[in-house]
This record gives C-alpha cells, structure tokens and sequence, in this order.
C-alpha cells in the first residue's frame, strides 16, 4: 500500500463508515481499499449521478466515504450543500479533506476543509453524514 493510503487509514481508523464510495480509477480504487471489508465493500460511482434521490436515502443517517478528484470532489461537496460553494482544487492538491455534516433536507450544513497533512497525497477524500 502506497503511503499516502496508509497515512488516510490511520487517520480515519476510529471513524465508522456506513458506506464506501470511490470513482472506477485504480489510484481512487487502492485509496478507499483499507476502508473496506467483507461486510463493506467499495460501491464504484459516476460522478455525474452520484448525488440523487436514491443516493440520498440510500446513506441517509450514515457516515459515509467518499473517495475523488480534484475537480469531482468539489463539485460533489456543492451538490451536497445546494449551492455552489467550492471551485475545482488544483491538480497537485493531494491532501484535502472535506467533511461535511447535513441534518435533513432543510438543515445548515457544516463543511470544513482541512489540510491535516504536509506530504502529498494523490487523492481528496469526502467524508459526510446525511
């Protein structure tokens, strides 16, 4: 395992997720793999469709992982909070973590953007509870 994944393991280890989601690129794959288990596996997605009706009540009430790019992940975090909050992150933005809490439709989200690392690392994560 690369060590960037690693790193991301450890850091999330305590977390609980209730899904796993990651782009079909081997690098976003390899990623969300140590999240993963014989009970969770990883649940590939279009990043274009990921945020509709059957998504939302699929992992609402969940701690979910959501494993992509630099210009998906934002894109996906706006979705999430209806309006469009975050532009595409650079290329060589490999640390960002976006978390973001929603309480119901209606609900003020929280999103905060932290950068809890000073390597590099090859993939942005999104981590959220609907």
């Amino acid at each position: 395992m690369e060590k960037n994944t690693l790193h991301w393991a450890e850091t999330l280890k305590t977390v609980s997720f209730g899904a796993i989601y990651s782009t079909h690129y081997i690098r976003t794959q390899k990623t969300a793999h140590p999240f993963s288990n014989r009970e969770l596996g990883i649940i590939p997605f279009n990043t274009r469709t990921l945020f509709y009706d059957k998504f939302q009540q699929t992992t609402l009430g969940k701690t979910v992982l959501i494993v992509g790019h630099s210009n998906t992940t934002p894109a996906f975090v706006n979705k999430i909070l209806g309006t469009e909050k975050f532009t595409s992150l650079e290329d060589d933005d490999y640390n960002s973590l976006f978390i973001v809490y929603k309480q119901g439709k209606q609900g003020n989200p929280i999103l905060l953007k932290i950068h809890p690392f000073t390597t590099q690392f090859k993939n942005q994560k999104l981590l959220f509870k609907i």
